[in-house]
């Protein structure tokens, strides 16, 4: 996982969290398409990959499915419709007391397929 061990890089930017919380909000709209959400999701967390203990995993997630779009892994609904559920999962662990950190391992490893090293 791309984690980083010094946290006293970080700056008064906005954290991963905040980043992902305001894409996972986008994709649950009519206003925005899901893989146009990701696609600016990654583009969100760019700036903070040094900086942010999941912010390399998270870019990954987001890039992982919306690859299986724009490669044709998978249809444009069924690829949309994944990533509405991540955005969903990713909501409820933020308003619940659920582990961030269990959220980004389950979807990189299990959902994206990731190798565990």
């Amino acid at each position: 996982m791309c984690e980083v061990e010094d946290q006293s890089e970080r700056t008064g930017t906005a954290s991963e969290l905040d980043v992902m919380d305001a894409f996972a909000a986008r994709c649950l709209t009519l206003n925005d398409a899901p893989y146009r959400v990701a696609v600016d999701a990654m583009a969100a967390l760019v700036p903070l990959l040094e900086s942010e203990p999941h912010a390399g995993a998270l870019y990954s997630i987001w890039g992982e499915l919306s690859d299986s779009i724009e490669l044709g892994a998978k249809p444009r609904d069924e690829g949309e419709n994944q990533i509405r559920r991540m955005a969903r999962e990713w909501l409820d662990v933020r308003s619940g007391s659920a582990d961030v950190s269990a959220f980004v391992d389950h979807w990189y490893f299990e959902e994206c397929g990731y190798r565990r090293r």
